[in-house]
């Protein structure tokens, strides 16, 4: 699947894009293969199961063979190898295998921010991710193609499991990230 992203809201996800107050469980899917041009006024949620997670019940599912591209991120996005934002939804006994690509660029000085997660972008949830794994290989460069306004509010997080957590109280109970991280960008937090 490729998107063009222009001037809405983008939920990307093989199963849903954005899932509400539901139970999945016992879903596997192979050979998800995304590409978002990440170009947008607006956010992008992109996973390889869901985009975005809102509390929900999710179990025993996989995603296998999977291929996230991302050749431009100019936006608010976030993404996960599994669920791109995660809302207080509890998650276990599942996996994602695969990689996932982002060049960020950007182009003017304004309040961008890329979460980029090996099983989630970001995680918001008290309820917790369990016995999760994820095995995604994560690559992500930076294009040259700043204005002279500079770098002064874009931020980018990277994880192997998680991007980033809004909040204190997400939870996670044995988790592990088994995948290689390269990166090469100016204003990066790791987790």
């Amino acid at each position: 699947v490729s998107y063009d992203a222009t001037r809405s809201d983008t939920y990307l996800g093989a199963l849903a894009g954005r899932a509400k107050r539901c139970t999945i469980s016992n879903v596997f899917v192979n050979g998800v293969n995304f590409t978002h041009s990440g170009q947008t006024s607006r956010t992008a949620y992109i996973g390889g199961l869901i985009g975005s997670a809102e509390n929900c019940t999710i179990t025993n599912c996989q995603v296998n063979d999977l291929s996230i591209s991302i050749p431009k991120a100019q936006l608010k996005i976030y993404t996960g190898g599994f669920v791109g934002f995660n809302s207080s939804s509890k998650i276990s006994n599942s996996y994602v295998q695969g990689k996932l690509e982002a060049t960020i660029s950007y182009t003017a000085n304004e309040n961008r921010i890329v979460y980029l997660g090996g099983f989630a972008g970001v995680n918001d949830s008290t309820l917790g991710i369990n016995s999760c794994y994820s095995k995604v290989n994560i690559n992500v460069k930076e294009q040259e193609t700043v204005t002279s306004s500079g770098y002064k509010t874009h931020s980018t997080f990277v994880g192997g499991f998680v991007g980033s957590n809004i909040h204190n109280g997400a939870k996670y109970f044995d988790c592990a990230s088994i995948g290689s991280i390269n990166v090469s960008i100016r204003n990066g937090y790791f987790v």
